[in-house]
């Protein structure tokens, strides 16, 4: 528990955490809303999952396209969180205009067998880059998470070396019958992350740019206010966008 296979009986497991097994390639796969993982490993003990996006299986060339929606309640009954302040995501933009000579965009092609012309640039960009420095030709592919605070001043190598370890979360269950001794506890869990989150938003949001890209889906021009809230039946840690 809470993992199923789609063959088991419907009493078994969370139906929202059902894994699907890949027979031609012999690995199990975590389908999510935004893209699908392997499962490198699962830890019953721990309470953690190891996972790994199946665009980086496909061949040495291939490039990651799968996000992770971080603050979105899983499940009922059930959170998918980090298990460390240094998981971030990154974006993948796809570009009409080569960017050159710039520390924030990272080519995002690791080999150099790629069509020529290219029909598109992919660049890699941190998870805090500033509304500023999106420019306006690229649009965002992919929010891929990572096991790295920060991908500033990495290579494509860099990069790709620590993509193909895979990532780590952690899954928190709670039962009706203790409402609020579970609350604490996933308050307990939550809050390292959430205070490291909040410290780094607030020192880029002061130094002039924008760290609402791990609850957004792309950069936008504008005010920008975020509201937690600790309510009764609602979900223990809530974000919202205005």
């Amino acid at each position: 528990y809470p993992f199923r296979l789609k063959t088991q009986p419907r009493s078994c497991g969370n139906r929202k955490l059902e894994l699907e097994c890949d027979d031609e390639n012999n690995r199990t796969i975590f389908p999510m809303k935004y893209g699908n993982f392997y499962v490198q490993h699962i830890s019953y003990s721990d309470g953690t999952i190891q996972l790994l996006d199946v665009s980086l299986g496909n061949d040495n060339c291939s490039i990651p396209h799968s996000s992770y929606p971080w603050y979105n309640p899983f499940a009922k009954k059930l959170y998918l969180y980090p298990t460390t302040p240094d998981l971030s995501i990154m974006f993948l933009v796809n570009c009409t205009t080569q960017i050159n000579d710039s520390w924030v965009y990272i080519n995002a092609f690791r080999c150099t067998n790629t069509p020529s012309p290219r029909p598109c640039y992919l660049y890699f960009l941190d998870g805090e880059t500033a509304n500023s420095d999106f420019h306006e030709s690229c649009r965002i592919e992919a929010q891929v998470p990572i096991m790295l605070a920060n991908i500033t001043g990495l290579s494509t190598s860099d990069i790709y070396r620590k993509l193909l370890t895979g990532f780590q979360i952690a899954w928190f269950s709670y039962d009706d019958d203790n409402w609020i001794l579970n609350r604490l506890l996933w308050l307990a869990i939550l809050l390292p992350y959430a205070l490291v989150t909040y410290i780094r938003g607030n020192l880029t949001f002061f130094l002039g740019g924008s760290s609402l890209s791990r609850f957004i889906g792309a950069p936008s021009k504008g005010t920008q206010i975020i509201c937690v809230a600790i309510t009764g039946k609602a979900p223990p840690f809530t974000m919202k966008v205005y």
